[in-house]
């Protein structure tokens, strides 16, 4: 944990800074007027998100099992991925969500190399759907934003989950990785890694691709509904259709390789995008601040 401690420093110092120039009173004033039971069902629509998002990953790993070996349970699947979920959120770019592999692999007949393919493939999906989110999200904003500038800086957060699909693509479906790497005597030994890594994610049918698809988009719906009863907690006036435009802008950052969780950038994030729409920045910040808090509580579970 050791090397984290520089980006959780930085990630702290960001939200020192920014809490500095908002207010901290009127941040404090936002927290204490909470309404306890739409953070309560928050929480529940968020652990509903997280079932479904489980049972995704149990029909894509149901494919990576050898023949005569024993599917794993939705529990286990469960159990990991909400391991993973609370890594993710203490890691820089949320790589600590690859744990998941780790625990599976203990709890199910899987290898680890072979839940990391899965797990990417999964993810590859729902970063591809991000992508279309994300432009829509850029879209929707610009038609209220009039600011060039402000445009430019909606659409350059698209190309965080672009990039990163592009990097997911070449590394599970081409030869490219072991070209690369295969010049270098080193880490050829990762090779076999990536290897196993290709043939789990080759096994998954369009079938689970599209039952995953499927399930992703209603974990979008179910995840604004969480951020939307938090805005309500907080009694602000947004409608369901901004929140559900502000989630794949202000998620995407979240990837950002900084910080943990992208902690400090999303709330800076939130805290300028809420502004933009009429809002204090400091309702945007208190509104990040609450989602981080809620999803922790329910990945500790």
């Amino acid at each position: 944990m050791r090397k984290y401690i520089l980006p959780f420093g930085f990630g702290f110092l960001v939200l020192l800074l920014i809490v500095w120039g908002i207010g901290f009173e009127e941040i404090i004033d936002l927290l204490f007027r909470i309404r306890p039971i739409y953070f309560i069902l928050a929480a529940i629509v968020y652990f509903s998100h997280e079932v479904i998002a489980s049972l995704a990953l149990k029909i894509a790993l149901s494919n990576s099992v050898r023949d005569g070996a024993i599917k794993p349970k939705l529990r286990d699947v469960l159990s990991s991925h909400l391991c993973g979920m609370l890594y993710g959120q203490v890691t820089p770019g949320t790589l600590g969500y690859y744990y998941t592999a780790v625990s599976l692999s203990k709890k199910t007949d899987t290898s680890i190399s072979g839940n990391v393919g899965v797990i990417t493939a999964v993810n590859g999906i729902y970063l591809s759907m991000k992508i279309i989110t994300t432009l829509i999200a850029t879209l929707y904003f610009s038609s209220i934003v009039s600011d060039i500038h402000t445009r430019y800086l909606f659409l350059s957060v698209s190309i965080i989950p672009v990039s990163i699909v592009i990097l997911m693509i070449l590394t599970l479906y081409t030869n490219l990785p072991h070209r690369i790497l295969g010049k270098f005597g080193p880490v050829k030994r990762v090779l076999g890694h990536i290897t196993s890594m290709q043939d789990a994610c080759r096994k998954m049918s369009r079938k689970n691709v599209v039952e995953i698809t499927a399930i992703g988009l209603l974990g979008w719906l179910l995840q604004s509904s969480q951020w939307f009863l938090l805005v309500y907690a907080l009694n602000l006036d947004v409608d369901f259709l901004t929140v559900l435009m502000l989630r794949p802008l202000l998620t995407a950052i979240a990837f950002l390789p900084i910080t943990p969780g992208g902690i400090g950038f999303a709330e800076g994030g939130s805290a300028v995008i809420f502004n933009l729409i009429g809002l204090a920045l400091a309702d945007g910040f208190a509104f990040m601040l609450l989602v981080r808090i809620n999803s922790l509580l329910v990945d500790s579970i």
